[in-house]
């Protein structure tokens, strides 16, 4: 893909969201043979893809996980996370892993989807290549916060964690560790491989694993439409069936743990269900049902215009 002869490289990984690109030359898919060798290794084989994920086309894209589902009578908003990748050019994809250039710098970056996640990997190619290499996050992530284990945790701006990023690892070719840890720089996390100056046998593979639970998110916001929200107002014909109502309203919801979590603690919050529907509907506004996992499983009833609201 970048004219060059790969005898070894050294490869960070880092779980992150990424597309299919276009085909891979010969070079590329030997370094897509030996990311898949260190991620066997670990025991974190990708998958064919993840539904929660968008994947740029090149380099100068942002990887995108969660985020709004598909306007519909309930409309779900997971939280989102955006990752700018230290790379260019257009992506090349062999199998489950797209590959860009790492900024012409000796170096590639791949991108491989997981089951919570997806994982970001660079490539490095030789002793030449640089030592740091930066991730910066965005979308509901505006605080980063490194671990005692060398981990690192993301929250949004409530406060509640979105994302975890499992604590950095390196090891050669012949499979001895090599030295890195994490670096953070505001919402950047950055990388550091002190590959230089080592007696390192080049196909060095290093793996930050970003995690992203979707399928069971720490918060989730589930919007019901201006019909949907009459609909149930017009189910409270008093408190008797107020509770028959919150649970008609979990039932609503497409998002299967979603829907779980509402309906597991939907009665210790009847009360709160039945004004915020009322209002809604006096207001022409949407009820809304706020879903959290932790620290314990709640929920909150809210209604709301705007938005998603329609």
């Amino acid at each position: 893909m970048h004219g060059r002869t790969i005898v070894g490289g050294l490869i960070v990984a880092a779980a992150f969201a990424i597309a299919p690109g276009a085909a891979l030359a010969d070079e590329t898919d030997k370094t897509v043979d030996q990311i898949n060798g260190a991620v066997a290794a670990e025991g974190t084989a990708p998958v064919t893809r993840n539904s929660d994920v968008s994947i740029p086309s090149t380099g100068s894209g942002l990887v995108t996980i969660g985020g709004d589902s598909q306007p519909g009578e309930v409309a779900i908003e997971l939280p989102e996370v955006t990752v700018d990748l230290p790379a260019r050019g257009v992506a090349d994809q062999a199998g489950r892993t797209t590959v860009f250039d790492a900024n012409g710098r000796a170096a590639d970056i791949a991108v491989q989807p997981t089951a919570n996640g997806v994982r970001a990997l660079v490539s490095i190619e030789s002793a030449k290549a640089p030592e740091r290499y930066p991730f910066a996050l965005g979308g509901d992530v505006v605080r980063l916060e490194l671990q005692a284990d060398g981990s690192v945790y993301g929250y949004d701006t409530e406060d509640v964690l979105v994302t975890r990023i499992a604590p950095a690892w390196a090891r050669d070719a012949n499979g001895r560790d090599v030295p890195t840890y994490y670096e953070l720089n505001g919402t950047t996390i950055v990388q550091i491989v002190s590959h230089r100056g080592g007696d390192w046998a080049y196909g060095i593979t290093a793996d930050p694993s970003l995690e992203f639970h979707w399928h069971w998110p720490h918060k989730a916001r589930a919007w019901f439409n201006r019909k949907e929200t009459e609909r149930l107002y017009r189910n409270l014909y008093g408190p008797a069936l107020a509770g028959s109502a919150a649970n008609l309203a979990c039932s609503l919801i497409p998002n299967p743990a979603i829907k779980i979590a509402c309906s597991a603690v939907v009665l210790a919050v009847v009360g709160d269900f039945t004004v915020n529907v009322t209002q809604a509907h006096n207001r022409r506004q949407c009820l809304t049902v706020d879903v959290y996992w932790l620290p314990r499983p709640w929920i909150n009833w809210n209604d709301k215009g705007g938005g998603r609201c329609n």
